[in-house]
């Protein structure tokens, strides 16, 4: 279902408010309107009566008794719907207006008060004269002042029935012109190719939605930076992946012409050993590609010496690796939040590096504890050549290997950088112990916790062949 657009949705959002209100206004306002107008009905018939009894006074030649009494009527759109009787003592009936009933129309003698007279409402006031001769009843029918009450209440709302739709018309003009901008900014990004991933710059468009193009442009740079990322990564891999199967392919033909057993067994010795590093390159590849498509979350908490001893016990078993010896030095439990899996990878591959670069019988030293800062240092030291200051910069780089290789395809600490930008950290190079080899160090930031993990072994514990 398709939603309704922010222009329609805003237009009839503003009109019902305003409509909500207006009829709450109207209300109020005709309440208090048949307030007053009925005080002034209301004194209308006072004043009717008064009118009256001083004209009595005057029939009754005692006019000077009433000259308080006497004010000039006043004209009125509803005087036929008023009603008036006279009536002596109170019992006989002397005069009254032609729409009058024969009957009281009240039986209240003093003030005002409501009564039914042969099924009409009245609203009556009486009053006697002075020598309490002559009963006036000045009455008006209620339904004239319904009527009058019905006629407001008809010009408050009508203002509203055709202030309306032209209300709602300008506000979808108004709205419509005010969002322009992103109807442009919606022209910008449908006008351009899939190739196209400039930033959008040269629209105009209001504070409100600066922050969205902002956003988008992000967003433009990142995806144009992942499509540079992927284009020189898969020229690497086809270069890296194209050495390792021309010597499959060498070798192969080596083996296949040899003339004798020892040649052909070297010849198919090399092919296994190609074989081993085309799978290996395969398996990095594939690594890095699951690395780079993780993306940062509430990771939970895992203990980094514990990880780091599976880490050691599976590397120092594995038949590469026999001829270095492993040791971790680790204190208590150290939390941090991570992946299991991806800080396996992480420390697999700063092991499978320092031991490629170690020599035989060398010694490859990890350690994971408390920094100066607080934080959580893991540290992987080898007793290789080491790498030169200047080139250390570069490690990390993909396909990128410092002389002599060792046999690596320059894509493990590839591997360690993106997962320790994963969980925030960056790797670090320099110099090993004595100034002989390359200890590479990551820190991250210690996690709290309810429970802690089982604690490390004591330092110094020494994994080996």
């Amino acid at each position: 279902m398709k939603a309704p657009s922010i222009r329609s949705r805003t237009t009839a959002l503003v009109v019902i408010v305003v409509a909500a209100l207006w009829l709450l206004a109207a209300y109020f306002t005709w309440r208090e309107a048949e307030h007053e107008a009925a005080e002034v009905f209301d004194g209308h018939l006072a004043q009717a009566a008064s009118m009256l009894i001083a004209q009595s006074a005057m029939d009754l030649d005692d006019p000077e008794e009433f000259d308080d009494e006497l004010h000039a009527p006043r004209t009125h759109r509803y005087a036929r719907k008023v009603a008036f009787q006279l009536w002596e003592q109170g019992r006989v009936l002397l005069v009254h207006s032609e729409n009058a009933p024969n009957r009281r129309l009240a039986e209240r003698e003093v003030g005002f008060s409501d009564s039914v007279v042969d099924g009409v409402a009245w609203r009556v006031y009486s009053g006697w004269n002075v020598r309490h001769e002559l009963l006036v009843q000045v009455g008006e029918r209620i339904d004239a002042r319904r009527d009058m009450a019905e006629e407001l209440a008809l010009g408050l709302l009508m203002p509203l029935a055709w202030t309306l739709p032209l209300l709602a018309l300008g506000l979808w003009l108004v709205i419509g012109r005010a969002m322009q901008p992103l109807a442009a900014v919606a022209n910008e990004i449908a006008a351009r190719t899939p190739g196209r991933l400039d930033p959008l710059a040269g629209v105009p468009v209001p504070r409100e939605v600066a922050p969205l193009v902002t956003r988008v442009n992000e967003l433009l740079a990142r995806v144009d930076e992942a499509l540079v990322m992927e284009q020189r990564f898969t020229g690497d891999a086809a270069h890296e992946l194209r050495t390792p199967i021309a010597a499959l392919c060498a070798q192969a033909e080596v083996a296949l012409a040899a003339a004798d057993d020892d040649e052909r067994r070297r010849a198919l010795s090399a092919v296994l050993s190609a074989a081993r590093r085309s799978a290996r390159l395969v398996e990095q590849l594939l690594t890095l590609a699951r690395a780079d498509s993780v993306l940062e979350r509430d990771w939970p908490i895992v203990d980094l010496a514990a990880v780091a001893r599976s880490v050691i016990a599976e590397v120092a078993a594995e038949p590469s690796a026999r001829d270095v010896e492993f040791e971790l030095e680790s204190s208590d439990a150290q939390p941090i939040r991570g992946e299991r899996a991806w800080l396996q990878v992480l420390v697999r591959n700063l092991l499978d590096n320092a031991a490629r670069h170690s020599p035989a019988g060398g010694v490859v030293h990890v350690r994971v504890g408390a920094a100066d800062d607080g934080q959580i240092e893991l540290s992987v030291t080898d007793q290789g050549p080491g790498v030169p200051v200047q080139d250390r910069a570069r490690l990390g780089e993909r396909f990128w290997r410092a002389e002599p290789t060792g046999g690596g395809s320059g894509l493990g600490l590839s591997i360690v950088r993106r997962i320790a930008s994963l969980h925030h950290s960056m790797p670090e190079f320099g110099d090993g112990e004595a100034g002989r080899g390359l200890a590479v160090r990551l820190r991250f930031a210690r996690a709290s916790r309810r429970s802690e993990p089982p604690a490390g072994k004591e330092a110094g514990n020494a994994i080996g062949d």
